[in-house]
């Protein structure tokens, strides 16, 4: 490690592959240490805020989603149901009856 600076980070970009503490943290004085650590948990904390950002923003993502389908789904029943009421209108059949049937009101099918 030629400089301070690539020994304070080389542990910070990989501590997940280390299985001891490197040699130049060993030389670490109390304060250094502490401070050592300090960003270690800074570090962590800020990849966790980051972590739980992006879950949420899955999760409002999958909702909106499923919240949309969900809209589309009733929009292309009531179409449905509004061909299959002009369809017996069309076939002849009270409009009471398909007004009562799809349970639309008289105005409703009499525009069919």
């Amino acid at each position: 490690m030629d400089s301070e600076r690539d020994k304070w980070f080389y542990p910070l970009k990989h501590i997940s592959n280390m299985d001891k503490i490197p040699k130049f943290l060993d030389k670490l004085n109390r304060m250094e240490r502490m401070s050592y650590e300090a960003s270690l948990k800074t570090k962590w904390d800020t990849q966790n805020a980051f972590d739980y950002a992006i879950k949420e923003a899955a999760k409002r993502a999958a909702k909106e989603a499923t919240k949309k389908t969900q809209e589309e789904e009733r929009t292309k029943a009531e179409q449905e149901r509004l061909e299959s009421a002009k369809s017996l209108k069309q076939s002849g059949v009270a409009i009471h009856l398909i007004a009562e049937s799809f349970k639309l009101p008289l105005e409703v099918v009499e525009k069919l």
